[in-house]
């Protein structure tokens, strides 16, 4: 989740940047974030699929996954509905979440301005956005 909505980085195998990835460049960025070693020290923008195809042969912990999916893929076709109605929702959340945060960061902006009761509200403002436990890529770091 925490990419969500980046932009497709069209440069493969790049310097790589914050605000765009490539399809593998995305996966080893959340193996990366969740801090899971499978490509040695390679930056995620100079990992390929042929990359992770040769970690997935040389490592006994890789389960190979197809038959199970195959069947749950036939599964949600048979039953589109709850699944759609998944993504969508998750996806009109996440939109809003990253709409708002320009505003919130005016708010915070013009009460750090304002009075000291407006910059205490700021401050607890800027407390509970650090206390998220999901963030996401575009946003600053508090």
């Amino acid at each position: 989740m925490y990419y969500y909505a980046q932009d497709y980085n069209k440069v493969f195998l790049g310097a790589g940047t914050d605000y765009s990835s490539f399809c593998s460049e995305l996966v080893a960025k959340a193996y990366s974030g969740a801090e899971i070693e499978i490509i040695g020290c390679k930056a995620p923008s100079k990992v390929t699929p042929a990359h992770f195809d040769k970690e997935a042969d040389a490592l006994v912990d890789w389960i190979d996954v197809t038959e199970e999916y195959k069947q749950l893929l036939l599964d949600m076709n048979k039953n589109e509905f709850p699944y759609r109605l998944a993504l969508k929702t998750l996806s009109a959340v996440m939109d809003r979440r990253k709409v708002n945060e320009q505003f919130r960061e005016k708010m915070i902006s013009k009460l750090e301005s304002g009075s000291s009761e407006n910059k205490v509200t700021a401050e607890k403002f800027k407390e509970l956005l650090a206390g998220r436990e999901l963030k996401f890529w575009h946003e600053k770091k508090s």
